[in-house]
């Protein structure tokens, strides 16, 4: 049996929550849980790497897997380029590990639960002791508050390919096996529609290609090293987040991922930050109004990927590329990661690890630029489609200074 990792961020866990068992009900008759209080035991935007051990050649934990351990980050940034971790915990003795319970108690298809996390101790300075752990990659326990209860069924049908029905047998058919796979949160990724400005002018994601010329905004045109695409359920932490018309410069709205960072300029990071422009994670920019997550049926996001870690335009508005890592590869879909394997092996101009193209705030961080942002759309900008560029028109654009 293979090895697999878990990805998940510090708003996903819970430590010690009441969690309460039927097993009958919910989709399929196949039980549900009920979770009640808890903390989260780690910061919002830590990123956590749980290890498991006997995972399925399809990417599932059954009741043979178990957990070996696993490495807290202080940032998903800080993952990608392989830097020191925050937290690493390891088993009290050597062999040691937390079984996976193969029941409504233990194991749905999103979500995971350990009574026995407490074997796994970190020695390093501020490391939360553990106890009971209840991982749930699709649900921000920051949004969803646990004070107030909530049921998750054992199984949950997706439909990736938007097909309008769920393929038998698949990994579309809820079966109460957690996989890796379809739970491992989406990185940084544009949605299917978003215009990128390219030489001939802005395109839709969908319609580029490896080598299309795009437009960066510190290195002029760069080609399109890969693309890659994924459709999944649009809900939960997976749902896409709306900037409206107007709120970034963007012309239309703009629909990232909730990881996909996006670009704050003006006198704001340079009187907090010390830096002309930073970047945010689209989901610590929440409004409420404008800036809001849009959840739907599914969503299909795209991957670019540049031969280093670019500003490019998206809707008329900067946000970043995928960042070309190794840690990247492996939080991405199995296929998507054994081609790019192969393209950091032919292709030795790509930077790995290499600088990223600004500084990346912390959710707290990001909170600062939360009352600049205008709590309706900004009319009357247009767009003008340019050999090289998207131009705005209008009076006034909005600005985070």
């Amino acid at each position: 049996m293979a090895v697999g990792d878990v990805y998940a961020y510090g708003a996903n866990v819970l430590l010690n929550p009441s969690v309460g068992t039927t097993a009958n009900g919910g989709q399929d008759n196949n039980g549900y849980i009920n979770v009640y209080g808890g903390s989260m035991p780690f910061e919002p935007d830590d990123f956590i790497v749980f290890n498991f051990i006997n995972v399925t050649p399809s990417g599932e934990l059954q009741d043979s897997s178990a957990m070996t351990g696993f490495v807290v980050y202080e940032t998903y940034a800080d993952f990608v380029a392989a830097s020191p971790p925050k937290y690493t915990y390891v088993p009290q003795n050597p062999g040691q590990t937390a079984d996976v319970q193969d029941d409504a108690g233990g194991m749905g298809d999103t979500y995971l639960k350990f009574n026995g996390t407490s074997i796994f101790q970190s020695s390093d300075p501020g490391a939360p002791a553990m106890g009971q752990l209840l991982i749930t990659p699709l649900i921000d326990w920051t949004v969803t508050s646990p004070s107030a209860g909530l049921q998750i069924d054992r199984n949950t049908d997706f439909d990736y390919d938007d097909s309008g029905s769920v393929d038998p047998g698949s990994i579309e058919d809820g079966d109460s096996a957690f996989n890796l796979d379809a739970n491992n949160a989406e990185l940084i990724c544009f949605a299917k529609g978003t215009w990128i400005d390219t030489a001939r002018g802005p395109r839709r994601i969908e319609t580029l290609h490896a080598g299309t010329r795009v437009v960066t905004k510190d290195h002029g045109l760069r080609s399109i090293r890969w693309i890659g695409q994924r459709s999944v359920p649009g809900m939960a932490g997976q749902a896409p987040i709306r900037f409206a018309p107007g709120i970034l410069g963007n012309f239309a709205p703009l629909y990232v991922s909730p990881n996909h960072r996006v670009l704050l300029s003006g006198a704001v990071p340079n009187l907090c930050f010390g830096r002309e422009d930073v970047l945010s994670a689209a989901k610590y920019l929440d409004n409420g109004t404008t800036i809001r997550p849009s959840p739907c049926k599914t969503v299909t996001y795209y991957h670019l990927l540049l031969d280093q870690h670019h500003l490019v335009r998206s809707n008329g508005a900067w946000s970043e590329s995928l960042y070309p890592g190794a840690e990247t590869c492996k939080a991405l879909p199995p296929d998507h990661c054994a081609e790019l394997a192969e393209l950091f092996s032919t292709l030795p101009k790509l930077k790995q690890n290499g600088p990223l193209a600004r500084p990346v705030l912390k959710a707290a961080e990001a909170r600062v630029f939360l009352p600049l942002f205008p709590q309706s759309p900004v009319r009357g900008l247009r767009f003008q489609s340019t050999a090289s560029t998207t131009r705005l028109s209008r009076a006034t654009v909005p600005s985070t200074s």
